[in-house]
């Protein structure tokens, strides 16, 4: 595996279509603001209506943070930045990672630019 400091200038450009790229721009207090409320729901229940105790009910929860943290290193360390040694492998491995994760009617082809879709 070959791997190569990407240098982005700005933001990457999801869609050609302007409004479904301005849809993709979200203020990170969003996020908070919509799972903070739902995480405190969910350890209040595990704590009393599963009656799972406190300490119990936290280290569930750290160990269910950490192995997401680290799932979520591995995913973009090595799949998201993965450089392909040939162009054929770049078009075999997630090259096109628009094809994987797009709706029909808004592919915008290869995110990377190089292989041809």
């Amino acid at each position: 595996m070959k791997f190569e400091k990407i240098h982005n200038k700005g933001q990457a450009q999801i869609f050609k279509n302007a409004y479904l790229e301005f849809l993709t721009k979200t203020h990170p207090l969003v996020i908070w603001g919509l799972y903070l409320p739902i995480i405190a729901v969910m350890l209040y229940y595990s704590y009393s209506g599963l009656s799972i105790g406190f300490w119990k009910t936290a280290g569930i929860f750290l160990a269910g943070m950490f192995t997401w943290s680290l799932f979520e290193y591995v995913i973009h360390r090595y799949i998201f930045h993965f450089m392909a040694e040939s162009e054929r492998a770049l078009g075999s491995f997630m090259c096109c990672t628009a094809i994987i994760m797009s709706t029909p009617g808004i592919r915008s082809g290869c995110l990377c630019r190089r292989c041809p879709v």
